[in-house]
């Protein structure tokens, strides 16, 4: 495959993946949302591989309030490092199943591999897991 298309296949997800991020609104909002269910998504009003997004979103939030509950009764470090690994699993996971929607598998097969590599250096940002 010539390299010009591998380099326009390349920027072209890499564009797609920041455009949510540059919409900004409701979705990062959601991560950091003290609120109980921490829903509003209506997954029934999309098809196809929008709707898996959107419940994947759903199935994020809920594990990020639920997680950011326990955080809520037992302060500390530890409930912190859980509940940033959370958010960062949630938002690989809908990257993950957003990639899915891209046409072409070389397409698909880069926005993977970018947001696995995303994944990896938010995780080592992170850095270890505090002790008690």
């Amino acid at each position: 495959m010539p390299t010009w298309i591998r380099a326009a296949a390349l920027s072209l997800a890499t564009a797609l993946l920041a455009v949510p991020a540059l919409a900004g609104g409701g979705w990062d909002y959601a991560y950091h949302s003290p609120y109980p269910a921490a829903g509003g998504l209506h997954c029934d009003d999309w098809s196809g591989n929008a709707r898996k997004v959107c419940k994947e979103r759903r199935k994020g939030r809920r594990k990020i309030a639920k997680t950011y509950r326990k955080a809520e009764r037992d302060p500390g470090p530890e409930s912190s490092y859980k509940l940033a690994k959370t958010r960062i699993k949630a938002r690989y996971k809908v990257r993950k199943q957003w990639c899915k929607s891209l046409p072409g598998e070389y397409a698909q097969d880069l926005c993977k591999d970018d947001a696995k590599r995303w994944y990896k250096m938010s995780k080592h940002a992170l850095g270890p897991e505090p002790d008690d």
